[in-house]
């Protein structure tokens, strides 16, 4: 009898001394459990439920090694190598795990039931050899489309004329474009998960499903009649996104988005674009046609943008962009046209400007004052017809026939310049304040005219 027990002990602790082998505590305990409550050794359990359990790691799992059934549904999984070893699996179920290589499972040829939906998986191809020995799978099952123009496409794409279509069939999909077809419920696509380019052009149903896509690289929606775009919260390897055409409002989401290079958003509601300033490798932004008030907020942010719908400004004279930007209260990033139009008063005197080139377009000017200066040609200013008044005083100026334009005018000085002829100057029916000192005027004739035209004025 002594000897029995010490017998039974020797077994017991043997197979303690295996189950040390097992990395994970909550797996090993698990084992321990069964093998206690079935009064079973290593070696004679055939069936092990280990379903959420919060398993990490299956290291050491190996040492039971006469498995037929192993659920490890719902845990933290990552890694499934050490299943290569149990050779006699005919059922395996990983869902909801966090698998992405299906590698190891390749040789397990009695495999009959494999269950691996919701995992990150790169590829089921390398498990391929199986798929003749697979009664029961969750990946082979045939789908069901609720639009029969989508499926239609569906099977054009993938070149399945009558088959039925499975799981396994639309993860080889990695290209498909709606654009041309009227599809109107894609139902379905959430199976294609290796998806890498979707092209959708008008308003579908079910379009939430994308979410699941989340290896998604091109995706453009246009006219899709989307007010909301918290579903690609989720698409964090996006590349370009196009969501032209639309209502949506908050684009907060895409803030994750570091991949991103092309953003088309154009044609929206959109007021708050402060979610784009993260987006360290985007180089072509389409965002007109919004209800932006300022680009202020994305500072220097549009400097890396080399391709944009945004009409960003450079003057030729970098002493009147720095008039322009102090004027904008802006010190950092770049000069739009919708900041020019925000412009009706310019003070630029005694910045040292030499070119006026580019100022044509602050085409609601009223006030501009650019005293103290460098300037010769005033041929920049012909444009700006809402002008009334110009300040020009101490300039190196000569031919004033530019402002013949400018017939909103009621004030002008061009004080000390180098002004010979005036006659430019009865063209403006509306000046009634001229300065001219500093000046020297031959047309006495024209001067006498204006003199009289004029309420206020200096000795010139």
């Amino acid at each position: 009898m002594k000897k029995f027990i010490i017998f039974i002990l020797c077994v017991l602790l043997m197979g303690c001394q295996q189950t040390i082998k097992i990395k994970d505590n909550t797996l090993r305990r698990e084992v321990d459990r069964v093998m206690k409550i079935e009064s079973k050794s290593l070696k004679e359990i055939t069936h092990l439920d280990l379903s959420f359990l919060g398993i990490e790691s299956l290291e050491g799992i190996e040492v039971v090694e006469n498995l037929n059934s192993l659920t490890l549904s719902n845990n933290l999984l990552t890694d499934i190598s050490p299943i290569t070893a149990l050779n006699q699996l005919t059922l395996l179920d990983i869902q909801n795990n966090r698998v992405s290589d299906l590698s190891p499972l390749n040789q397990l040829t009695e495999l009959e039931v494999l269950l691996i939906r919701n995992n990150p998986i790169e590829s089921i191809e390398v498990i391929e050899n199986l798929f003749g020995g697979l009664r029961t799978t969750d990946f082979l099952v045939d789908v069901t489309f609720e639009d029969p123009e989508f499926e239609r496409v569906i099977r054009e794409t993938l070149g399945i004329e009558k088959d039925l279509l499975s799981y396994y069939d639309l993860q080889k999909l990695r290209t498909l474009d709606l654009s041309s077809v009227d599809v109107n419920n894609i139902s379905g696509i959430e199976h294609a998960l290796n998806l890498e380019q979707l092209i959708i052009n008008k308003p579908v149903g079910n379009y939430e499903l994308i979410a699941d896509l989340k290896n998604l690289k091109h995706l453009e929606m246009s006219h899709s009649n989307l007010d909301s775009i918290k579903f690609l919260e989720q698409l964090t390897l996006l590349e370009s996104l196009n969501l032209s055409y639309n209502s949506i409002t908050d684009i907060s989401v895409i803030k994750p988005m570091k991949n991103l290079s092309v953003l088309d958003i154009s044609r929206n509601k959109i007021s708050d674009v402060s979610a784009l300033i993260d987006l360290t490798q985007l180089t072509s932004l389409y965002i007109e046609s919004n209800y932006i008030a300022d680009y202020n907020v994305l500072g220097t942010f549009l400097d890396q943008i080399t391709e944009t719908d945004i009409f960003i400004v450079y003057f030729n004279d970098p002493s009147l962009n720095q008039a322009v930007k102090d004027q904008l209260n802006k010190q950092s990033g770049v000069i739009t046209d919708r900041d020019l139009k925000s412009i009706k008063r310019l003070n630029a005197s005694g910045y040292d400007i030499y070119d006026l080139g580019g100022i044509e377009l602050l085409e609601n000017l009223i006030e501009l004052e650019l005293d103290d200066n460098r300037l010769i040609e005033l041929k920049p200013l012909e444009k700006l017809s809402d002008l009334q008044i110009l300040k020009l005083k101490n300039n190196q100026i000569t031919d004033i026939t530019s402002l013949v334009y400018l017939t909103e005018l009621y004030i002008v000085d061009l004080s000390f310049n180098q002004i010979t002829s005036i006659e430019a100057l009865t063209y403006l029916s509306k000046l009634d304040y001229l300065y001219l000192e500093g000046n020297t005027i031959d047309e006495n004739t024209i001067k006498d005219t204006l003199i009289q035209q004029l309420k206020g004025t200096d000795e010139w």
